[in-house]
């Protein structure tokens, strides 16, 4: 089951900052998260933002590399782990299937979009806070991130903002959370949300493409937090930043008691 939010009608007139503006581009944002697993020590949302007609142009291309590696979807833990239909490939065989994906995703000229945070820091700040209140769980808290993250993305030479439709896996004991969430966002900043969604990774298939990026913060995260220090990136993922601007973060303690100050404060800005 999936719950979606019908999008609205775009014309090719945009009313921005009171004024009607030429058709511009509307972009789109796919997110996935990892580690919601009560025993993971990083929770991530991640995704990827791009114009709608490379996104219809990386479909194609997916559904192709789906067809020819006799996939019925590409899911980046699975395949780490040798699960499901992956089980009998060697790591070999599980690299080219990673690289054929990889290239769809670096065609796309699209950017990264992500946020992570550690469990045990989400623990110690928002627990007993307005915090904890706002977002009862951690990965709320990266969908309220992301969402941010896709309002404040641009095209380096558009000239004005471009409206962004976004849409985020559909994780079912969440949506009741998130669905306000994103609605808030639509009816305070109508000028930049043109519509979300919640799907399923087996019927929009950029959301396997947003499950990589989410994997592969999360895994780069959680060597952050063994190590104490940033991390050498996994060949994947190195190879993806090089190819693909990113945008967001992991959230420290000062982030979040930042964030909460703000929360205290009843501050709440529209994204620069």
């Amino acid at each position: 089951m999936s719950y979606t939010v019908p999008l609205k009608a775009l014309t090719n007139d945009v009313f921005e900052y009171g004024r009607r503006d030429r058709w511009v581009v509307v972009l789109k944002a796919f997110f996935d998260d990892s580690g919601t697993h009560l025993n993971s020590d990083v929770v991530v949302m991640g995704g990827l933002i791009a114009p709608e007609d490379g996104w219809a142009a990386l479909e194609v291309e997916w559904a192709e590399a789906l067809a020819d590696l006799g996939l019925r979807k590409m899911h980046m833990a699975s395949c780490e782990g040798r699960r499901g239909q992956f089980k009998n490939m060697e790591r070999g065989e599980r690299d080219r299937v990673v690289a054929r994906f990889r290239g769809i995703i670096e065609r796309l000229k699209g950017r990264m979009l992500f946020s992570a945070v550690s469990r045990a820091v989400w623990q110690k700040v928002a627990s007993t806070t307005i915090l904890g209140r706002a977002f009862p769980d951690p990965i709320d808290y990266c969908f309220n991130s992301c969402m941010r993250h896709a309002m404040e993305s641009r095209r380096t030479t558009a000239p004005i903002r471009e409206p962004v439709v976004v849409t985020f896996d559909s994780r079912e004991q969440s949506i009741s959370q998130w669905a306000p969430l994103a609605k808030g966002y639509e009816k305070r900043w109508p000028d930049r949300v043109a519509g979300f969604s919640f799907g399923s990774m087996e019927k929009v298939l950029p959301l396997q493409a947003a499950d990589i990026i989410a994997y592969e913060v999360f895994v780069f995260q959680c060597e952050l937090e063994r190590l104490g220090k940033e991390p050498s990136p996994r060949q994947n993922f190195a190879k993806l930043s090089k190819a693909l601007p990113g945008h967001g973060g992991f959230s420290s303690e000062q982030n979040l008691r930042g964030y909460l100050s703000k929360l205290e404060a009843g501050v709440s800005q529209p994204p620069s």
